[in-house]
């Protein structure tokens, strides 16, 4: 019975090779996945830098001062008031929008068409 008078795919044929190796059959016995490793980031020295002076400035640029930290806290307080009031008015939120910001838009030609 060959398989060229049943007119089937050979993969589609329980029985034969092909369709064992398609369906990952009878090949599992010692074989055990191999552990992928975790990429681990490694800081260098940059030339007259040391690692130590590199950590220390990064240490330096984390903490913030309770001055600004306050006043960033404020602003956001500002923000949430004037969304809060600029939804009921309506075109309010122009005022929220830096100045930096709006001129850039209307040197675009205003909002996207």
């Amino acid at each position: 019975m060959s398989l060229h008078l049943q007119n089937k795919k050979a993969q589609k044929l329980m029985w034969t090779q092909s369709w064992r190796r398609l369906h990952k059959k009878g090949k599992d016995e010692g074989i055990v996945k191999k552990k992928s490793r975790k990429t681990v980031r490694v800081q260098r020295a940059i030339m007259g830098v040391t690692v130590d002076d590199l950590k220390a400035k990064r240490q330096l640029s984390k903490p913030k001062s309770a001055a600004t930290e306050a006043a960033l806290k404020e602003v956001k307080e500002k923000t949430k008031a004037a969304k809060k009031a600029g939804g009921a008015a309506g075109g309010a939120n122009k005022a929220i929008i830096p100045k930096i910001q709006r001129s850039a838009n209307n040197a675009r030609g205003g909002a996207m068409r």
